[in-house]
């Protein structure tokens, strides 16, 4: 008897704990769902804009890209002055150079790809 009325408070608590759990299931996966549907919303939006920023400003951009990447380097040679790392200050102005190179031998081809982007964008 005490057999039976052990595996009766078992089954009990097994079906409690169960249906806990379906709850907890059940309210966690609401939140979830409204979490995935505002970040996907949210997005949605961002890339919306970002495209017609891109559209009107692509010529800006990548000029602006061109003149920070030179200027980050030109920052590292600096700090490496700064910290007497004659080798971070070395590798910092070479590669200054490299991207300043880069952005003198393409700056006449900005146009032509400002015009790629508006259009792939349209």
């Amino acid at each position: 008897n005490n057999g039976n009325s052990n595996n009766n408070n078992n089954n009990n608590n097994n079906n409690n704990n169960n249906e806990d759990w379906q709850d907890v299931i059940s309210s966690d996966l609401t939140g979830i769902f409204v979490g995935i549907s505002v970040c996907a919303l949210c997005g949605i939006v961002f890339g919306i804009f970002w495209l017609s920023v891109m559209k009107r400003f692509a010529s800006t951009i990548i000029k602006t890209m061109l003149w920070v990447n030179i200027g980050c380097w030109v920052v590292v040679a600096i700090v490496g002055i700064a910290y007497r790392e004659l080798a971070l200050a070395v590798i910092g102005v070479i590669i200054a150079l490299f991207n300043a190179l880069y952005a003198w031998c393409i700056w006449r081809r900005i146009a032509f790809s400002s015009a790629l982007l508006s259009v792939a964008s349209a």
